[in-house]
């Protein structure tokens, strides 16, 4: 752990190179842009409806859902734009980058207070800021914003001194990130573990201050959610019984563990592999600093969040793209902390002012890398139910009830009725869609909807003639079909 810039090494400028005053501003309004501007990319995923949706329904019918008792700060955080702005896809979908703004912030705040000066903390926010992984996420809404917000506030304030008010911050910061994401449990303890390794450390008694307001921030969000449980067992537990043991996710035969935390060499190597595609630079200098952290015993924080972090992702059955995402502050930091250490002493080239060492050509190739990748699958992918839920958007009424699937539900203003109402294979049943409320249309997605009646075992003509027998084909795209149903 690095404490009071007293006790940390500023980075040396030169090993990086200075850039002058105006490309610092292209910099970041080159991070602006790429996190609020080039609307509607990327095309929505199925996970922006399951928990904004779930937001959705708390915040317009008081409904909460399995969902709710797995992450209620979550659901408490989303639901304050909902109600001022709308609970709809593009209202989460700007929190997430505006959160995702605020963090690059902590980010810029922690590379200073961990001995950056000001163009190495530049670098860094440059480098985290135009990531393929980070910017592709922080567009969508998604939780991970909110939890990277957490964890770089814990750090925060877990890397000042250790006043009333600070330890005060530091459980709040705790207690938030869990009820928000119980994912993010691996940082407390990888800050307790950093601080211990650190050189040269503190003195015994404001670290053991910083373990008790760790443990208290955990002790009341237990007591949170035992009183989420108590409240309503049957949904917490249909919530967390699946969460823990996911039992639809099909392991190999090499598996070793119960429920969702194990040993499953296949899945580690797929992580691996995909931890490589997204961000191979990242990864490389970032694990290549965390190892030469904790060899020499600095920059520990860091470097216990990516081993930590790492190690806890890799003991799961399942690991999603948008969960390595946790990893990447750290591999950023690594990364801009290795190239200011390996000084190479050659001369630096550049225009002017503006001058690179190689360590400095190395970060701007990860820039441009990130920003051209952005911008090429920009240019190449579309939403496949885009039109179908444009259409859709300007021939029904507020008041008509729509089923489809959340990620499609949560871009309409109708009334929304989520295809999972329809038990397997999630077909339209005339009870189902004539009951109360009755379906006024249908819009089947091929890529979610669809999905799941796939997995049911049904085959395109059968669903075909299914929906047939209650509705009339209105519009159809190659990605979706709208239906309007029979009275």
């Amino acid at each position: 752990m690095t404490h009071p810039s007293s006790q940390a090494r500023e980075t040396e400028a030169g090993a990086i190179g200075t850039p002058a005053v105006v490309v610092a501003a292209l910099g970041l309004l080159l991070v602006l842009f790429l996190r609020l501007g080039m609307n509607g990319f990327p095309a929505p995923v199925a996970d922006e409806g399951g928990w904004p949706f779930s937001v959705r329904l708390w915040v317009t019918q008081g409904l909460r859902t399995p969902d709710y008792y797995v992450a209620p700060g979550y659901h408490w955080l989303l639901a304050i734009p909902f109600r001022l702005f709308g609970p709809t896809l593009q209202v989460a979908r700007l929190t997430s980058s505006v959160v995702g703004l605020g963090w690059l912030a902590l980010f810029y705040a922690i590379a200073r207070r961990s001995g950056f000066d000001r163009t190495a903390a530049f670098w860094a926010v440059m480098v985290l800021g135009t990531s393929y992984q980070g910017v592709n996420l922080d567009r969508r809404a998604l939780m991970e914003p909110f939890q990277i917000f957490g964890m770089l506030a814990l750090v925060w304030f877990y890397l000042r001194p250790a006043t009333t008010g600070n330890l005060i911050a530091i459980a709040l910061c705790t207690t938030g990130l869990l009820l928000t994401k119980m994912s993010a449990i691996f940082l407390p303890p990888a800050l307790v573990v950093a601080s211990l390794w650190e050189q040269p450390g503190e003195p015994s008694a404001p670290r053991r201050n910083r373990y008790i307001a760790l443990a208290v921030g955990i002790a009341v969000a237990c007591a949170v959610f035992g009183g989420l449980y108590l409240s309503d067992p049957v949904t917490f537990a249909s919530g967390w019984f699946p969460t823990l043991t996911l039992e639809v996710v099909k392991r190999s035969r090499f598996f070793i563990g119960i429920g969702r935390f194990g040993l499953d060499p296949v899945t580690a190597f797929n992580t691996l592999q995909q931890m490589t595609y997204d961000e191979p630079l990242l990864f490389a200098f970032g694990l290549a600093g965390m190892l030469k952290a904790l060899i020499g015993r600095r920059q520990t924080t860091m470097a216990f969040w990516l081993l930590a972090g790492a190690t806890f992702l890799f003991l799961q059955a399942l690991v999603l793209d948008n969960h390595l995402v946790v990893l990447l502050p750290a591999t950023a930091f690594l990364t801009v902390w290795l190239l200011t250490e390996l000084k190479s002493g050659t001369s630096t080239i550049g225009v002017g002012r503006l001058r690179f060492g190689w360590p400095g050509l190395c970060l701007l190739g990860q820039v441009l890398y990130g920003t051209v990748r952005l911008m090429g699958v920009k240019a190449t992918t579309s939403d496949p139910a885009g039109e179908a839920v444009a259409w859709l958007q300007t021939h029904s009424k507020k008041t008509d009830i729509v089923a489809a699937a959340p990620m499609i539900l949560m871009q309409l203003e109708a009334q929304p009725v989520a295809f999972f109402k329809f038990q397997p294979p999630y077909l339209p049943a005339p009870d189902k869609i004539h009951g109360t409320p009755a379906v006024t249309w249908i819009l089947f997605d091929h890529q979610e909807w669809g999905g799941y009646v796939r997995k049911s075992g049904v085959s395109p003509a059968e669903a075909a003639e299914v929906f047939s027998a209650c509705c009339d084909s209105v519009f159809v795209t190659p990605g979706a079909t709208v239906f309007k149903v029979r009275d």
